[in-house]
């Protein structure tokens, strides 16, 4: 469910957060990754819209003091996307142009392979697995669990796909914090975390004759979890919905800014399947 929204341009950031891309397959601007403090910890995928969807975390940083004390303002939650509420925010996040979605979500903890799991499920389904001799060539293998949040039918043969990916690996959270939390959750209340957010719409080129697709366009919706593992952590264990601040970087993912404007008409109108 979609809450609020907004825009927003961040510009003289100190975040040890960023988002940066590299050269590859002949094109100066092809991988993208999410940074910490210069290193590369997420591969989120290349511009090919025609690829799968994928992401990749390639390092496993501990928590950072600096980004809890700045959003600790979050733990009760809010219900709207005020200045009072983003500018300190905004002192977190890379510089970039945003699309800030404020929603609810009901995270589900996902392993790799394992139930419900996008990679092995959903994305085979529309990308033909045979296309591939080794299950350990398969670019969709996330070397991390992550979440999922809602999941959209949509009209066109399409679907939206909803991931939340922590940050720090679960081996970070604290039981007592977790127990506050899923107190918290089970008061009724709904505490929000913060993501750095990116949209990719994937679709295969074609299809063999023998190979009918699910859905044939992807539309991917990745949440970088930065504040609220502790919270989205709980309301897996719970059963309980908690809100999330999406800052959904503009030009940081294959959709357009036109696709954004879609996908946000789509998170208020269209049906959810899961």
């Amino acid at each position: 469910m979609l809450i609020d929204h907004t825009g927003m341009t961040i510009k003289k950031s100190k975040s040890p957060i960023n988002y940066k891309t590299e050269g590859g397959e002949g094109y100066d601007i092809w991988d993208r990754f999410v940074t910490l403090d210069g290193a590369n910890v997420f591969h989120i995928g290349n511009i090919c819209e025609t690829c799968e969807f994928f992401f990749e975390r390639l390092q496993s940083p501990p928590p950072q003091k600096k980004l809890q004390q700045v959003v600790g303002s979050l733990k009760e939650g809010v219900n709207n996307l005020g200045s009072e509420i983003l500018d300190p925010i905004g002192q977190i996040l890379p510089n970039g142009d945003y699309e800030i979605l404020l929603k609810e979500i009901h995270p589900k903890l996902i392993e790799l392979s394992g139930k419900e799991d996008y990679f092995f499920e959903e994305q085979m389904r529309t990308w033909d697995p045979r296309e591939f001799d080794e299950i350990d060539e398969m670019p969709w293998n996330p070397k991390t669990s992550y979440y999922r949040a809602s999941t959209l039918e949509l009209e066109n043969e399409e679907c939206l796909f909803e991931f939340v990916i922590p940050f720090y690996e679960n081996s970070h959270l604290d039981d007592d914090t977790l127990l506050e939390y899923s107190r918290v959750l089970s008061d009724g209340n709904k505490p929000t975390a913060l993501a750095l957010s990116f949209l990719d719409i994937k679709s295969p080129i074609q299809w063999e004759e023998d190979f009918k697709p699910e859905y044939k366009v992807h539309w991917c919706l990745a949440h970088y979890l930065i504040d609220g593992h502790h919270k989205v952590h709980a309301a897996f264990q719970t059963g309980r919905p908690l809100t999330l601040i999406s800052f959904l970087n503009k030009r940081g993912g294959t959709a357009s800014e036109d696709g954004i404007t879609q996908v946000i008409k789509r998170l208020k109108n269209s049906n959810q399947v899961s």
